[in-house]
């Protein structure tokens, strides 16, 4: 009787690690397809550009890989204003050393409003 119940819980224990193990590669691959996107606007023309009372803004996205050292410190300085209390205030907390890798990946993009002047 031992050896069968052991045998149920060992079955019920590999079936979960296999759900797990699945869900987790049907999210890998979600991020792989996202990833593999060079323009996300592409496919949102409408938010690409805005025009309206002579305010005039283009929206892109560039990979961080691909910004200066400056822009990049500048977007960091961004991030750390606008999120770090969001962030100390949930569970994931602020860890500024794992927000500048995250910044400094080959695959994060970064999303940005370019104001066209008028001259």
């Amino acid at each position: 009787m031992g050896r069968k119940e052991k045998s149920s819980k060992a079955a019920e224990k590999k079936a979960r690690r296999l759900e797990m193990e699945k869900k987790m590669n049907e999210r890998v691959a979600i991020v792989k397809a996202a990833n593999a996107v060079s323009n996300p606007l592409e496919q949102l023309p409408s938010f690409a550009k805005f025009n309206k009372n002579d305010l005039e803004l283009t929206m892109e996205t560039t990979r961080t890989a691909n910004l200066k050292e400056s822009d990049r410190e500048w977007l960091m300085d961004l991030l750390r204003d606008n999120m770090k209390t969001l962030y100390e205030e949930s569970h994931w907390g602020w860890k500024e050393k794992n927000k500048r890798e995250e910044v400094r990946r080959k695959t994060t993009k970064f999303c940005n409003l370019r104001f066209l002047a008028q001259c």
